[in-house]
């Protein structure tokens, strides 16, 4: 499948397996900034474009799709957000926290830039916190109710609109904070003589920011966009 360059950022991640991994390589934010083509973000990325459009080709031959396709319900939708993202989020990200203040303790001196992560990343856990449960007590079941025609008001339609709101400010601003990450963190480059704590805290750090850009691109470019249509037939 050819690749245009005025394709957004989100298309191509829906339409080419894979490409999530080749943006998340460059530092190309394909939820929150998904709405760039291809050809300016990869400009303000400084990456080659052609570079970018042959590197998705190629991992796309090699790999097979788990995105969902585009008739899945939208509530298996959410269930797939749910079992895969949420408990992976749960698990690793309350398993990071302490990694995250013992690293800032012990080398904060030295490293100044991972005190400000630690603090930078439990601000992320609190915010990603309110937000699960925002999704899972407010946005899902609206989503549920649109997929039965049960959301019919426009009462109903208007506070419906209010939760996307809310959720996608949820998502830039965790986005943001991850950004500032990337950028205290060289792009989670770890410095010479790191321990193995060091290391494995940029590591997981920097797959828990693709497992967010992931995450973030199902709910904003899939599962929303999907209930609107759901919505306005």
């Amino acid at each position: 499948m050819k690749i245009a360059n005025n394709k957004t950022v989100a298309e191509i991640v829906s339409e080419n397996v894979g490409a999530d991994t080749i943006f998340g390589k460059y530092n190309i934010d394909f939820c929150c900034g998904g709405g760039l083509t291809l050809e300016a973000a990869c400009k303000n990325g400084n990456v080659d474009v052609e570079k970018v459009k042959a590197e998705i080709r190629s991992v796309k031959n090699i790999i097979s799709s788990n995105t969902p396709h585009k008739n899945t319900t939208l509530s298996a939708l959410i269930e797939k957000v749910k079992s895969k993202y949420q408990v992976y989020f749960n698990n690793e990200i309350e398993a990071l926290l302490p990694l995250a203040k013992k690293v800032a303790d012990v080398h904060g001196s030295t490293h100044k830039e991972v005190i400000e992560i630690n603090t930078l990343f439990r601000s992320i856990n609190f915010v990603l916190d309110e937000l699960i449960t925002n999704t899972n007590n407010t946005l899902y079941p609206q989503i549920k109710r649109i997929e039965s025609g049960a959301l019919t008001t426009n009462e109903q339609i208007e506070k419906f609109k209010c939760t996307v709101s809310s959720v996608e400010i949820a998502h830039k601003l965790i986005g943001d904070s991850f950004k500032e990450i990337a950028k205290l963190s060289n792009n989670y480059t770890i410095p010479e003589g790191a321990c193995n704590s060091f290391k494995f805290l940029y590591q997981k750090l920097s797959e828990i920011e693709h497992q967010l850009h992931n995450y973030f691109h199902l709910e904003e470019h899939k599962l929303i966009p999907h209930a609107f249509k759901v919505l306005n037939k």
